[in-house]
């Protein structure tokens, strides 16, 4: 289990001079994690949280009041996956509305493009992975003279594996009759709030925080501060 008051991630290697840059802050994040023999469950949520990128210091990337995510693998059971957004969304200054499962675009002229995918959710035979929110960032504010910043952030990402069904069992249905669906999870070399053993995954902001800056010869990592 881990549960934090207020978080903090920030880049500090290819942007803004090599200093310190603060990308995410969140008032109440939380991220839990639980192993028994029977099973594993995952859940991680973000509230009042912000999101910023190098260029860009004082718009937000995207302000959310709340994303939520759970995973939960039984044995002998499907597996299920949720994630949820609650409250408002703005984008680069725009309040935007998001539709469960699906796409949406924001572009910002002279500033940059974002896509952002609500709510995706995986299931298998044995695992479940749930993200509540994917962004997929282009950003050249070039009125702004700064560098463009590429990359994929995702918020509240949690993925579960339940054990093995004891012999003589049938293992459970898979939800997703496509098969052979694997669980997207973020980096391991990201660090972001993860915890549980390999059966189960929660990440509050993870892999997902991968930002190229041209012209700065290599990827920019977030790193965690707890308070």
């Amino acid at each position: 289990m881990d549960r934090m008051r207020d978080l903090f991630a920030q880049v500090s290697y290819g942007v803004d001079g090599g200093r310190p840059f603060q990308v995410l802050r969140a008032n109440v994040a939380d991220a839990n994690a639980t192993v028994s023999a029977t099973g594993a469950e995952a859940s991680t949520s973000l509230a009042r949280a912000k999101l910023h990128v190098p260029g860009l210091p004082l718009l937000s990337l995207i302000e959310l009041d709340q994303v939520t995510s759970k995973a939960t693998c039984q044995a002998g059971r499907a597996p299920v996956a949720s994630a949820d957004l609650l409250g408002p969304v703005t984008v680069l200054g725009e309040e935007v509305t998001l539709t469960a499962g699906g796409t949406t675009d924001v572009k910002v002229p002279g500033v940059g493009e974002v896509r952002l995918d609500l709510s995706k959710k995986e299931t298998a035979s044995r695992t479940a992975a749930a993200t509540a929110l994917e962004l997929e960032v282009s950003i050249n504010p070039l009125k702004l003279n700064v560098a463009e910043v590429e990359g994929t952030l995702t918020l509240a990402e949690v993925t579960c594996e339940a054990p093995a069904a004891p012999a003589g069992e049938p293992g459970a249905p898979s939800e997703d009759p496509a098969g052979d669906v694997k669980p997207q999870g973020a980096p391991d070399e990201t660090g972001l709030a993860d915890t549980g053993g390999s059966s189960t995954t929660p990440y509050l902001a993870g892999g997902a925080i991968v930002l190229v800056v041209a012209g700065g010869g290599a990827p920019a990592l977030a790193r965690r501060r707890r308070s």
